[in-house]
């Protein structure tokens, strides 16, 4: 069994998809990705929690990334967002301050952090 990557990148990337897609996941299937991103526990710390086998959670979290990644590459909502803050935090837009910042806030409240903002 190969080790579910725990890099840096890979958290960010799950806790974005997360964060505008959780609410598509089972139960069981947030309860094992908030263990995951959120607690910071291995697949055996996640297993022993559970009481399952950690090759369960593997798999799982490998089920979990390719949903949540197929429900990006469908919807691209997180991508929409993030090319809409990249405009607004450009100086080639034409929206005044105030609403820039408005957008930005509402998108922040719906998607959570940005690492752009």
């Amino acid at each position: 069994m190969t080790n579910y990557d725990r890099s840096l990148e890979k958290i960010e990337s799950l806790a974005e998809l997360y964060d505008y897609y959780g609410v598509l996941l089972t139960v069981k299937e947030r309860l094992v990705i908030e263990k995951f991103v959120e607690d910071g526990l291995s697949a055996a710390e996640i297993a022993e929690d559970m009481r399952c086998s950690r090759q369960g959670i593997y798999d799982a979290l490998l089920r979990i990334e390719k949903k949540l990644n197929s429900l990006e590459k469908k919807l691209g909502i997180l991508k929409r967002d993030k090319l809409l803050l990249d405009y607004l935090q450009s100086d080639s837009n034409s929206f005044p301050e105030k609403e820039r910042e408005e957008i930005k806030n509402i998108i922040l409240k719906i998607g959570g952090d940005y690492p752009g903002s």
